[in-house]
């Protein structure tokens, strides 16, 4: 499986039942409960493809050059899309009482991106705290030097979050 496919299944965690809730916005919004298969696979294609979308676009802007503003406007646009076409598509859908389990998720989550995805997210954390030291320590600017200790924090942060993911996969 994919890295969306990890992400998508974040967004699912099951009752007590064993019904499949659905939490398009995660621990922020409301879940809904999946009655059957059919409705379950439906929304799971529904959610990868808005990932892609609300992930995609704006990074092929960064990586396009886009201005900041530009981007921020796409994004903003997107969003409030995103809020439109989701509540509609789940009108009408049984609210769960449950609230989103963010360990249930965490774990269906790293199960779905695999090791090999995991450990390859880990050697690009390792590389990104490198790259924050080497910037850190040859910053000649105080822009420069902060960006380096945002990258080594924010590395170093991944770098401990993917540990712990691999370690889960390792234990099942």
């Amino acid at each position: 499986m994919g890295y969306f496919d990890g992400i998508t299944q974040a967004a699912f965690n099951k009752d007590e039942r064993g019904r499949h809730l659905y939490f398009p916005n995660g621990k922020i919004g409301k879940g809904y409960v999946m009655h059957n298969d059919e409705e379950y696979e439906h929304f799971v294609a529904f959610h990868k493809k808005r990932m892609m979308v609300l992930l995609i676009l704006p990074l092929t802007l960064v990586v396009m050059g886009a201005k900041l503003t530009v981007i921020a406007g796409v994004f903003v646009v997107l969003a409030l899309v995103d809020w439109l076409w989701t509540g509609h598509r789940t009108k009408g859908l049984e609210r769960t009482p449950n609230k989103f389990d963010i360990t249930q998720a965490a774990e269906r989550s790293t199960r779905s991106l695999g090791l090999p995805l995991l450990v390859f997210f880990q050697i690009v954390s390792v590389l990104l705290v490198l790259l924050g030291l080497l910037t850190t320590f040859a910053a000649d600017s105080t822009g420069f030097l902060l960006c380096g200790i945002a990258l080594t924090v924010s590395g170093g942060f991944m770098v401990w979050r993917y540990t712990k993911r691999i370690n889960l996969v390792r234990k099942k």
